[in-house]
């Protein structure tokens, strides 16, 4: 049985150890550095211009480029997505937690 995660705390590497009944279990650890990425934080302004200096960059700075824009929660994420598209005329896929298996093959196929 092999148990995945992205980020986990020891408490909750515990708990998915215990949920799952696993035995003699070995962790693989990796650093979360990643050299190839880029991560930028800046202040936010209002909501519109925010939006407004996130298409800016993505057609100019990052054109031709993928890349992740991290919103709090899944319908801010939504919500950007489709004002990217709509009125910036920017292609954009979102994905999360939720979507159903169908819709993250579309976006994975979509942005691969």
């Amino acid at each position: 049985m092999l148990g995945l995660t992205a980020t986990a705390t020891i408490k909750v590497k515990e708990d998915l150890v215990k949920q799952l009944k696993m035995k003699d279990v070995l962790y693989f650890v990796s650093s979360f550095n990643r050299p190839n990425l880029f991560f930028e934080i800046r202040e936010k302004t209002s909501s519109k211009d925010s939006i407004s200096d996130i298409a800016h960059m993505l057609s100019t700075q990052f054109r031709n480029q993928s890349g992740i824009v991290y919103c709090t929660t899944r319908k801010e994420c939504e919500k950007l997505c489709e004002i990217l598209n709509r009125t910036y005329k920017v292609e954009t896929g979102f994905y999360h937690a939720e979507l159903e298996a169908e819709d993250r093959k579309k976006v994975q196929d979509a942005w691969m």
